[in-house]
């Protein structure tokens, strides 16, 4: 079983059985996959931001999204409310060994407006998001400009003929929602 998960999961940085578990169970849980264009699929691990002594941390599991990604993601998911569609500030992501929430930030399009194409960055994501290390991808994952970065890249091929091969390197195109924020809801007051 280990060697058919350690196609997903590199299980080398966990010793504990009970902590391996759980990072199996995260491959197994649901959502909402997305399949990315290759230049949405790149990201970056930023820092948490921790107390000053390092004992708490602010940001534990939050990181930060583009609002092109958000976009992207509102259209795919054809998410609505009141049959309005609308773009929701926070995603519930599961994506690369990662897992939490990212938050719209508008900021990250300003910075990305002042870089090169193959040097933009649609995901920050905190070092305590990532709750394991996927395998390096098989050679067939294409790797071009448009692709890619840490994320990955821009298609999945026949990994030489082994289907096993090709599904692992599919499952890296795969962003996965499991839920996203959503307007406040009225109420209505009656006069009684």
């Amino acid at each position: 079983v280990e060697a058919l998960l350690g196609r997903w999961v590199d299980f080398s940085g966990i010793a504990s059985v009970a902590k391996r578990a759980k990072r199996t169970a995260l491959l197994f849980s649901r959502f909402r996959p997305v399949e990315l264009p290759g230049h949405l699929r790149r990201h970056e691990d930023i820092e948490d931001l921790t107390t000053r002594d390092g004992s708490g941390k602010f940001t534990d599991g939050c990181g930060y999204c583009s609002l092109e990604l958000a976009t992207y993601l509102t259209r795919k998911l054809d998410i609505r409310h009141r049959g309005e569609r609308y773009v929701p500030s926070v995603f519930q992501i599961r994506y690369l060994g990662y897992k939490g929430i990212v938050v719209v930030q508008p900021g990250l399009d300003r910075l990305n407006s002042c870089r090169p194409p193959e040097q933009r960055v649609h995901l920050q994501l905190r070092k305590s998001m990532c709750k394991f290390k996927i395998p390096k991808p098989s050679s067939n994952i294409a790797t071009s400009s448009d692709g890619g970065g840490s994320g990955g890249g821009a298609g999945a091929s026949s990994s030489s003929g082994n289907p096993q091969l090709a599904a692992a390197d599919a499952a890296r195109l795969v962003f996965g929602v499991v839920d996203y924020s959503r307007p406040y809801k009225y109420g209505n007051l009656n006069s009684q």
